[in-house]
């Protein structure tokens, strides 16, 4: 009966080391897919932001028919914003 007991024990060891194994691959992998699942996120902002800004770039050059013209519209832009910002500070 003791040699039974011994055996279960050791058994039930031989099961909970391979389950605690097991526990840290998952942990491991785990941790992997969050990592990699971050990198996809940013990458997913990144090309929201480049297409955003593509598509100011393009509402912004309209009917421009060249760089400088685009230049222009965009300093300009940037010229009324900068007003804006002086006149909320000011208030």
């Amino acid at each position: 009966m003791i040699d039974k007991l011994q055996e279960d024990i050791n058994r039930l060891i031989a099961l909970y080391e391979a389950v605690k194994a097991e526990n840290a691959s998952l942990r491991s992998s785990l941790e992997e897919s969050r990592r990699e699942t971050q990198a996809a996120k940013e990458q997913i902002d990144l090309k929201c932001r480049e297409a955003e800004n593509l598509k100011l770039m393009a509402a912004v050059a309209g009917g421009a028919k060249d760089d400088s013209d685009v230049r222009k519209k965009v300093d300009g832009l940037i010229r009324q914003i900068d007003m804006c910002i002086k006149l909320v500070e000011a208030l």
